[in-house]
């Protein structure tokens, strides 16, 4: 889990973006629990192809993002997806030789046994950023981009 603005930067949306260039992820909705301090945005991913004449790559299923926020500011962020359906439409773009070398990358990486350390449930989220410095971490209007191009 990255928590704080240098962290979401480098892990969030550097390493875990990684490979998923010209991906868009539009919420449908957005639901707000004001007593808890999350936020809930749900989606479709999807991809435009190369050959402009073919539907986009569209991940079916349930995905969106949860965000922890208090005091006006998001405090941590997490993404939650279909995994058999990402799998399957990554498996359509490697046999139509469509994965980017990121993707690639990612995927040869993958199969060599070395994993990614799984997310924190959400009170061990809400437990991290409290001992990372409290309560928010980010402000909404802090620049989180990504440097690299």
């Amino acid at each position: 889990m990255a928590v704080g603005r240098e962290e979401i930067r480098t892990i969030a949306v550097g390493l875990e973006m990684r490979g998923l260039e010209g991906w868009t992820y539009p919420y449908q909705f957005t639901m707000i629990d004001d007593r808890q301090g999350l936020i809930i945005g749900s989606g479709s991913r999807s991809r435009t192809r190369p050959v402009r004449t073919v539907s986009p790559y569209v991940v079916a299923g349930f995905g969106g993002s949860l965000f922890g926020y208090a005091d006006g500011h998001f405090t941590w962020q997490r993404d939650f997806y279909d995994h058999m359906n990402v799998g399957t439409v990554f498996l359509e773009m490697a046999a139509n030789g469509q994965l980017s070398a990121g993707m690639t990358e990612r995927i040869e990486t993958a199969m060599t046994g070395v994993r990614a350390p799984p997310p924190p449930a959400v009170g061990d989220a809400r437990a991290a950023v409290a001992e990372r410095g409290g309560t928010h971490l980010m402000s909404s209007h802090d620049d989180c981009s990504s440097t690299a191009s």
